[in-house]
């Protein structure tokens, strides 16, 4: 029997998502925000950096930002829905602190490529 989705997400992923800044989703988000998927980037990129520079200090916005621009990563990356997408992550790593110290590790990580 081949694996699902959601066993290459965890193959890819691993399950300790939030002690590991090497996985190659860390990068993928860093080019998803900054416009690199798109065929028109620049304005991505441009709307990334005027949000984040808006909103920088703002946890909920952050947050909100971080998971679906991740999800939405994961689900290009993936070939799946947004939604399921969502769904294979919260089953996969439904550790409520894991997803909470990786997100905030994501919110980190846009400021610093935005911020500076």
């Amino acid at each position: 029997m081949g694996q699902t989705k959601k066993d290459e997400i965890l193959r890819d992923l691993g399950r300790d998502i939030a002690n590991n800044e090497h996985i190659w989703q860390r990068t993928q988000f860093g080019l998803w925000i900054e416009g690199s998927y798109e065929y028109d980037g620049e304005a991505k990129y441009k709307a990334t950096k005027k949000f984040i520079e808006t909103n920088w200090n703002n946890h909920k916005k952050m947050r909100t930002f971080v998971i679906r621009n991740f999800t939405e990563v994961i689900a290009e990356e993936f070939s799946i829905s947004y939604g399921y997408a969502q769904k294979c992550i919260v089953e996969l790593y439904g550790n409520k602190e894991n997803l909470a110290t990786y997100t905030n590790q994501l919110i980190v990580d846009a400021i610093d490529q935005f911020k500076n």
